[in-house]
C-alpha cells in the first residue's frame, strides 16, 4: 500500500502572487515555465482568476509580506491583525458573559422546578402521572 503525498494548501496571498507573476509573463513560454517552477497546474490559473472576480481571493495585510517592503508595513500589518484579534477577543468574552448568566438562569430554573414537582414528603413526582389525577 503507497501512502498519499500530503496535500499542499496555498494561501490567497500565493495564489495572487502567482496571478500577478503571469500578468508580467510578455514573452511566450514564460507562463509555462513559471507553472513548471512552482509546481502548477494552467487549471489552478484559471480557477484562481475565477475566484478572484468572484471576490473569495482577497489578499489581506497580514499575508502578504514583500522582502523589499520597508520593515514598517509589516509591523503596521501586524499591528492591524493584533488589533482585529483583541476586538474578536472582546467579543468572543462578552458571548462568554452572556452564556454565563443564561446558564445560572437555566440552573435557577431547574431548582425551582425540582421544587415545585416535589410533593409533601420530598418524593418527585411526575406531573402527569396517574397519582396526581383525579379521574375517580
Amino acid at each position: 500500500m503507497s501512502q498519499n503525498p500530503a496535500r499542499r494548501f496555498l494561501t490567497d496571498a500565493y495564489k495572487l502572487r502567482i496571478l500577478r507573476e503571469v500578468e508580467k509573463c510578455t514573452q511566450r513560454g514564460q507562463v509555462s515555465a513559471l507553472l513548471r517552477r512552482e509546481g502548477l497546474y494552467s487549471s489552478y490559473l484559471t480557477a484562481w482568476r475565477r475566484q478572484q472576480k468572484e471576490g473569495k481571493l482577497v489578499e489581506s495585510d497580514f499575508d502578504v509580506t514583500d522582502e523589499n517592503e520597508p520593515r514598517s508595513t509589516t509591523q503596521e500589518a501586524l499591528l492591524k491583525e493584533n488589533e482585529r484579534l483583541r476586538c474578536k477577543i472582546e467579543q468572543m468574552q462578552e458571548t462568554l458573559r452572556d452564556l454565563e448568566v443564561v446558564n445560572e438562569a437555566r440552573k435557577r430554573l431547574t431548582e425551582i422546578l425540582a421544587i415545585l414537582f416535589r410533593d409533601d414528603k420530598g418524593e418527585k413526582t411526575n406531573p402527569g402521572s396517574p397519582s396526581q389525577r383525579s379521574d375517580s
